[in-house]
């Protein structure tokens, strides 16, 4: 019993050594037939390991030893068996070879089965692994979705405050700009030859104020409009407050620099001219 048992089991150890030999040369002539001396001398490796009217190939073995191989050596391995298995119908001429055609039979069927269900089983981890990342890209989707939508919320719950903020700065800045042009018509109506440099100081103090009000009231406009006056994209939030704001906003300075001294000299000009 023990002697039959070690036999049955170097025999299915050959015939996985042939399955293997098979597959490399099947992956060769995956598009063509092979051979038929070459599909010649497998038959008579087939003939020798069926020899044993007893032996019976073990399905399970066969099984982990096709889930082993690459897919295309796994598809190419029945088309080279099959042409096997037609050499084997035309040379049965005896009993024996009869009993060795059914068991390469079998045996092909048995392999274009498993091929079949490791085949399926290898689809559906390929429809379950693209599953798994469609599901993870919804997912990330469905955050940014939910992120979008919770920063529109707030935009449109802050709109309406938004609005009539800007409406009622904008508003000031119609009002004082008219009342501050109102001063400059004033100005200009009392202007004569003897007092023209005081109206021009006059005017320029008030396009000091008209200035620094209408440009206060519009940066106010830009920072709950969540945009930036500033000359760089990027405005520098660090430093001394008066060197970072001349960085930020230079022509703010530069107006205020050079209407002061236009200011300064028409008061000395108005003073020199009273006291001659």
């Amino acid at each position: 019993m023990e002697d039959n048992v070690d036999l049955q089991a170097r025999s299915m150890e050959s015939l996985l050594a042939v399955l293997d030999s098979i597959k490399d040369h099947a992956v060769d002539d995956v598009d063509s037939l092979p051979r038929d001396d070459l599909a010649n001398d497998y038959l008579q490796k087939f003939r020798a390991i069926y020899s044993d009217v007893d032996f019976r190939h073990s399905y399970s073995m066969i099984s982990r030893s096709l889930g082993q191989y690459h897919p295309d050596e796994r598809d190419s391995l029945p088309v080279f068996i099959s042409h096997v298995y037609t050499m084997a119908e035309k040379c049965q001429s005896s009993d024996e070879d009869k009993r060795v055609y059914r068991s390469i039979g079998k045996l092909l069927d048995h392999i274009e089965l498993e091929c079949v269900r490791l085949n399926r089983m290898e689809e559906v981890k390929f429809l379950a692994t693209q599953a798994s990342t469609q599901h993870q890209e919804a997912n990330v989707l469905s955050e940014k979705v939910q992120t979008e939508t919770k920063e529109l919320e707030k935009k449109v719950s802050g709109f309406h405050e938004q609005s009539i903020t800007i409406l009622g700065i904008f508003s000031a800045v119609v009002v004082g700009f008219m009342a501050e042009v109102s001063l400059f018509t004033g100005g200009f109506n009392a202007l004569t030859s003897e007092n023209v440099n005081s109206i021009l100081f006059y005017c320029v103090v008030v396009g000091i104020i008209v200035f620094n009000t209408l440009f206060m009231l519009i940066f106010f406009i830009a920072k709950i409009a969540g945009t930036s006056l500033a000359v760089n994209r990027h405005p520098d939030n660090k430093g001394v407050w008066l060197f970072r704001t001349f960085k930020n906003y230079p022509y703010v300075y530069c107006f205020n620099i050079f209407a002061c001294i236009a200011a300064a000299f028409l008061y000395y000009a108005t003073n020199l001219a009273g006291k001659q």
